[in-house]
């Protein structure tokens, strides 16, 4: 009897393992999941793609030309778009080539934009994820000063920072980054207070792991899907910033290009050559546009509620 009962209860336990590896077979990652998500959203998959030209276009394209974007041509000045010629959408009233700026300006736009958005990213997660773990005094203190930073308008702290920096790429880089850390900071601390609770947590400090040891190895990584949803939502308004700042004058200097300063430079001339203004601003649209519905796809990619 003792013989049949160990026999039934093997082939109980090797069905069990088999239901289990059979279950296992059709369960994602939440990574393959979020990504399987992802492509189920048409326009984004198609966003994704036309941004992938862009950035392709403006990095690489520059390299086809034998000549560099202040290089002037003065047998055709002011030409038209000619998709015949070799100026397809023309020249400026300097003769120099509007692909050939545009491409460049969009690749000191798209740097500006990535750079600011991962540093200001990191900042900000680093700064919630500390003060949502250790709580009290510290979580006090580091969030009054968010709330101060938080009632200076941001225009008025990014032109600040500009004029008192100088103007130029980099003053613009540090002028956004050091104000958009303010928003991740906040959404990654209320993610951290839930988080500080958790089992995984308590087992950490069991095992004499550090509180920063915590923070990095394993409050930081948890708000990964937040993070990536609010940086590609972030990424426009680098962009957007960066083209307002130089548009203004406190951004992007010449001899260096982007599409703000060609939005400016257009602006004062849109009555005798309105596609000097309109083809930088629909580059930008149509980048701001895509970034747009990609983070609309990665939002809905890492929504909890889809899960």
């Amino acid at each position: 009897m003792a013989d049949i009962d160990l026999k039934q209860a093997e082939q109980t336990a090797i069905a069990i393992a088999e239901s289990d590896a059979d279950l296992s077979e059709h369960v994602e990652s939440p990574g393959r999941a979020a990504l399987t998500r992802f492509l189920r959203n048409r326009m984004a998959v198609i966003s994704t793609a036309v941004l992938a030209l862009i950035v392709i276009g403006c990095f690489l394209g520059p390299q086809l030309f034998g000549y560099a974007p202040d290089d002037t041509d003065f047998d055709a000045m002011n030409a038209p778009i000619d998709l015949t010629s070799a100026h397809l959408l023309g020249t400026d009233d300097l003769g120099r080539d509007m692909l050939l700026r545009l491409m460049s300006g969009g690749q000191v736009s798209l740097i500006i934009g990535l750079v600011a958005t991962i540093v200001a990213v990191a900042i900000g997660v680093l700064y919630g994820s500390i003060a949502g773990f250790f709580g009290g005094a510290v979580d006090q203190v580091l969030m009054r000063i968010a709330d101060i930073l938080y009632g200076v308008p941001y225009i008025f702290q990014v032109i600040l920072i500009s004029v008192a920096m100088g103007r130029g790429k980099v003053a613009v880089i540090v002028a956004v980054m050091l104000t958009l850390w303010l928003t991740p900071s906040r959404i990654v601390r209320a993610q951290a207070i839930t988080l500080r609770n958790r089992e995984f947590i308590e087992a950490a400090r069991a095992g004499g792991m550090s509180r920063l040891a915590i923070v990095l190895r394993h409050i930081m990584p948890n708000c990964l899907g937040v993070v990536i949803v609010y940086s590609s939502l972030l990424v426009p308004d680098v962009i957007l910033s960066e083209s307002l700042l130089s548009f203004l004058g406190l951004g992007v200097q010449p001899p260096e290009s982007s599409w703000g300063v060609l939005i400016a430079d257009g602006r004062a001339k849109i009555e005798s050559d309105p596609r000097m203004l309109l083809i930088p601003g629909l580059a930008l649209a149509l980048t701001l546009l895509c970034l747009n519905f990609v983070a609309d796809g990665l939002r809905d990619a890492f929504d909890p509620n889809e899960r």
